[in-house]
């Protein structure tokens, strides 16, 4: 301990008491001004106005412009304007006129349906030489309100993708050692991916803005509203971003970086809520730990209402609470605000200083220590012989690669949260109902299986996907792939083990699937036949997710280019459907019974995750409605078994697609007959 602390005052003492070089004394001068100029301005901030915050922080953008002119302050760097102009060559633009456009025809589809809802004619509103000015105000309250889950939603799924990424490129092309000899400091490479990485994501969520600015034309949105929501959605992609890069610095594959910042999210979202929801069915648990002689100065309540400040579900339930109860809304949306923002403020702080202090450290640790699982850790009763399918063989078993411990902290959160919530609605059923009630224990066992199991089963078919799209791609990035087509494997075989190797590579994830349907049939909460049903329909969406991946990792040139497609080939195969309702609608008999028949078929046939759900919940439904739901449960199998066959057909053409694709780009002639080949066999050509 005193060798650290020895190294500690040495290290402080000649980096700021004594500064090596003038520009050196300028740097620290001007870092410690700005932070100081702004520490004042937060602290203050409850006694200004908001000309007064929005001057002052004009002010500080002011000066900081002016330090980094002089050079008394570096953030960012060269790699800024390095990976700025390597991001820009991305198919970036492209993607910006996609999302336009999508953002133009959810325009269009909400007059759709606010004409079909309300006038019972889908084309009124397009037709008509009048509209109420009313009418037209609705529309744009009800369109800024999908516009901005929307842009949430997008921030939310596309920044992992652009900066979880970051560091393990650089570590794939055996770049960033080089990186690390220059005279850059971490802050500078860490703010300079960041930045640049955000300023990506940054033009894409501004690319709504002109669609939003139809909206005035309509009837207007409060200047104030907007600028909340672009603030909420900005600062949880910065948040999402900044953890993303922490991933990025501890991980040694883009792919477990990604899948790894998209657990702790989904657990994160998911444990906060259910504590929250727990906490108002047993309310004795919120003055936890405090007794009736002591009473605790932090108790679970307040522990648990801190976790949910950056939840934007939890802050939104709060806000609609406060304006039922009477609250007006410049009153109650403030303060949710203020917590909102100081919690992801904290992240961002916490992960990036965590980057800069750590990038190094990692990077020289990894360097030297092996990437690869040794041998005898990777042995168990599930590892197999190479025997006839070598190529199925490395993708299972070879190349595992070690794991960060924040991947571990995001699968242990999620399987923290799946025994605490079985355990408290067992424990609630033991202490407070009777046990003779089965019924209402199987009701709250089904739930707990719904949820649980959708959200896994949801985020192991991501993860099937995203393996699936890395796996041609990463034989490019690591140089191998030539390396494969020097052996006697055909296209076909090469193909076949990659798509069964990304459906089998996630079997720890499908054993645990399995199981918490196994506990909920043990506890009531399913029938028998959903161990048989639940597993076959997942296996198709499986077998789906991975030949979309192949196609995806079939066609684009790195797993960079590979990772923001398939998330928008994801969006398009679970929600794109949805895009064509309107049409379906218009052109058939725009009538409720139609929509809501059209909606049916949508949701419950073609969308993954409520398949899943619908097929599990007849349980609950039957107990609670008896015949009649059982009745509309029997009916609905028809379109749940014409999705099903719609995935079948995705599989069959896009694995195909992805064949065809593979043959063609590699280009190869056949293998001659030799001893060790006898039979001619086609090869990858």
């Amino acid at each position: 301990m005193a060798s650290v602390l020895q190294s500690g005052l040495a290290r402080v003492r000649s980096g700021w008491v004594r500064p090596v070089s003038r520009q050196s004394r300028q740097e620290r001068l001007g870092t410690l001004l700005l932070l100081s100029l702004a520490a004042v301005l937060v602290w203050f901030a409850g006694a200004l106005t908001r000309w007064q915050l929005v001057l002052g922080g004009t002010a500080l953008l002011f000066l900081l412009a002016v330090l980094l002119r002089r050079g008394w302050v570096k953030l960012l760097g060269p790699v800024f304007f390095w990976d700025v102009v390597r991001t820009a060559r991305r198919g970036a633009l492209g993607l910006r006129v996609l999302y336009t456009g999508f953002l133009w025809f959810m325009l269009l589809a909400a007059a759709f349906f606010y004409s079909l809802a309300a006038l019972d004619d889908p084309w009124a509103l397009f037709t008509a030489s009048r509209v109420p000015a009313r009418e037209l105000s609705d529309i744009a309250a009800s369109y800024f309100a999908v516009f901005m889950a929307v842009q949430f939603i997008v921030a939310l799924l596309l920044t992992p993708v652009g900066v979880a990424t970051a560091i393990p490129e650089e570590k794939r092309r055996q770049t960033l050692e080089f990186l690390l000899a220059t005279d850059l400091r971490n802050h500078e490479i860490v703010f300079g991916i960041l930045a640049a990485r955000l300023a990506s994501m940054g033009l894409l969520l501004l690319s709504g803005l002109p669609v939003l600015a139809l909206l005035q034309l309509l009837g207007g949105v409060e200047p104030d509203l907007v600028l909340i929501g672009f603030g909420v959605t900005a600062l949880t992609a910065a948040s999402v971003a900044s953890l993303s890069f922490l991933n990025s610095v501890y991980a040694r594959r883009g792919i477990h970086a990604l899948t790894t910042v998209y657990l702790q999210i989904v657990g994160y979202l998911v444990l906060t809520g259910v504590a929250d929801a727990l906490l108002h069915f047993l309310p004795t648990l919120c003055t936890f730990p405090s007794t009736e002689t002591w009473s605790s100065p932090i108790v679970l309540l307040d522990m648990v209402d801190l976790a949910n400040t950056g939840n934007l579900g939890t802050a939104a339930y709060q806000l609609l609470q406060a304006l039922q109860g009477g609250t007006r809304l410049a009153d109650a949306l403030p303060p949710i605000l203020v917590r909102f923002a100081w919690f992801h403020g904290t992240v961002i702080v916490v992960c990036v200083g965590w980057s800069v202090l750590r990038l190094r450290g990692v990077a020289l640790h990894q360097a030297a220590a092996p990437a690869l699982i040794p041998e005898a850790a990777q042995r168990s009763w599930l590892r197999l012989n190479v025997g006839r399918w070598p190529m199925l063989w490395k993708e299972l078993f070879a190349r595992r690669q070690r794991r960060s411990w924040l991947a571990a902290l995001g699968r242990g959160l999620l399987g923290t949260l799946a025994v605490l919530s079985a355990l408290a609605i067992l424990l609630a059923h033991a202490a407070f109902i009777p046990l003779v009630d089965w019924r209402d224990l199987r009701l709250h066992m089904n739930i707990w299986t719904r949820v649980g199991g959708d959200v896994l089963a949801t985020l192991l078919l991501l993860q099937v996907g995203f393996h699936a799209a890395s796996s041609i791609c990463g034989e490019r990035d690591r140089q191998t792939l030539d390396t494969l087509l020097t052996t006697p494997l055909s296209a076909r075989d090469m193909l076949f083990a990659k798509w069964l190797g990304s459906i089998l590579g996630a079997r720890r994830g499908w054993a645990w699937l399995f199981g918490v349907w196994l506990f909920g049939w043990y506890c009531g909460g399913l029938e028998a036949v959903d161990l048989l049903v639940l597993p076959v329909a997942t296996g198709i969406f499986a077998a789906g997710m991975a030949s979309l991946g192949l196609w995806i990792s079939a066609v684009s040139p790195t797993t960079l280019a590979a990772l923001p497609r398939m998330v928008l080939l994801v969006v398009l195969a679970w929600g794109g459907q949805w895009f064509y309702l309107p049409a379906l609608v218009a052109f058939g008999a725009p009538s409720a019974v139609t929509v809501d028949a059209t909606i049916d078929v949508l949701a419950i046939g073609l969308t993954p995750p409520v398949t899943l759900d619908y097929l599990a919940s007849h349980t609950f439904y039957g107990q609670v409605e008896q015949a009649a739901w059982l009745g509309k449960w029997e009916d609905d199998l028809k379109p749940i078994a014409g999705g099903l066959a719609w995935w079948l057909v995705l599989m069959v053409g896009f694995g195909l697609s992805a064949l065809g694709r593979f043959r063609r780009d590699v280009a190869r002639g056949t293998v001659p007959r030799s001893a060790a080949n006898p039979e001619p066999r086609e090869v990858a050509s």
